[in-house]
């Protein structure tokens, strides 16, 4: 899954999601949007790197959330349930997510309150699955495909015991 959907997901299932009734989006909030809403933006992705210098697909990841609502308690009440949801996450393809900073304002074109978090998340770009019950040479197949599929061999512990997919 894409760090997006990821983030979506995870808020929309904890107090984040109840206290915005699920108006968690990936883009700016548009004129009329019912408030409270939150919008996240990536503000820069670097790539790590492995000891022999070939990229990996570990990427520290900044995001940017606003949390937008018409009472400055409400504001801050989102933004303590951003903080608590994602401080410290590490889940499949997060591998760990930390707390910057956070401010909150009035905003100046409405009677709204405007608060920002900032996060930083290493997340790998590569989904990884864990095979479990396949042994050494059995076929796996395809439904459709003739003369089966590939094998994986697990005879040996040092081969990878993973399947990925881009």
């Amino acid at each position: 899954m894409e760090l997006a959907e990821l983030l979506v997901t995870k808020l929309s299932s904890s107090s984040v999601g109840t206290l915005t009734s699920q108006r968690i989006n990936p883009a700016i909030g548009t004129t009329g949007t019912q408030v409270p809403f939150v919008t996240f933006t990536v503000t820069n992705i670097e790539t790590s790197f492995a000891l022999d210098g070939a990229a990996s697909s570990l990427e520290k990841t900044t995001v940017q959330f606003d949390v937008w609502s018409i009472k400055h308690s409400q504001t801050m009440q989102i933004l303590a349930a951003l903080r608590s949801t994602l401080s410290n996450w590490r889940e499949g393809q997060v591998k760990w997510c930390v707390w910057n900073t956070q401010a909150i304002e009035p905003s100046e074109d409405s009677e709204q309150y405007a608060g920002t978090a900032e996060f930083t998340v290493w997340y790998d770009r590569i989904q990884r699955i864990r095979v479990s019950g396949i042994v050494s040479g059995e076929d796996f197949g395809i439904p459709g495909v003739e003369g089966g599929a590939p094998r994986l061999d697990f005879s040996q512990p040092d081969n990878s015991q993973y399947l990925v997919f881009f």
